[in-house]
């Protein structure tokens, strides 16, 4: 179902807001307003109410998210040592994103594997965009500059967020070897 990103008083107000709305997500940037029109038309709108799975960690999905509005938790499920020596889980935040910079999420399902690498769950009601993997090959075919720019960005994020977990793991490993040596 496609749903507007905002209430307008006539379908073209709607669809010059959502235009707008699509030159400020840092993924589409660089993008022409015609090639904002074309994702604009692929590109649904979802609304998920508080408290609500948008992706489950070991699920499969093939839908990138773009949080238009709300806040949302990302998760991974970590397996522990329980004080009783039993071996549990407990998920694990990581991060807590807000629609003000138009975070995106669940690429990987694009990109790769189907698998969901985490759980994301709406703190407050929700608003996201979804462009599908069926959307993302249309696009590769028909329109392979918007398919291009997009993956380009992605990339660039996930290049991003590889430096920053490489320094953490520096970190850890760090602090680990000095407790060990102790």
């Amino acid at each position: 179902m496609r749903l507007p990103l905002t209430i307008a008083r006539s379908k073209e107000e709607g669809a010059e807001a959502i235009l707008a709305f699509l030159s400020e997500v840092p993924i589409f940037r660089d993008l022409a307003p015609e090639q904002l029109a074309t994702l604009r038309d692929m590109a649904e709108a979802h609304r998920f109410p508080a408290g609500a799975a948008i992706l489950r960690e070991g699920e499969t999905g093939d839908c990138l998210f773009v949080l238009t509005e709300g806040e949302v938790d990302i998760t991974l499920r970590l397996t522990l040592e329980t004080s009783r020596g039993e071996i549990g889980t407990k998920d694990k935040t990581l991060i807590r994103l807000t629609a003000e910079k138009h975070p995106f999420f669940g690429e990987m399902a694009l990109l790769g594997t189907d698998v969901r690498a985490a759980t994301v769950t709406a703190v407050t009601d929700c608003t996201a965009l979804c462009l599908n993997k069926q959307d993302l090959l249309i696009l590769e075919r028909e329109h392979p500059a918007i398919a291009y720019t997009i993956v380009r960005h992605i990339a660039e994020t996930l290049c991003q967020r590889v430096r920053e977990q490489n320094r953490t793991i520096l970190k850890l490993t760090t602090a680990l070897s000095i407790a060990l040596s102790r």
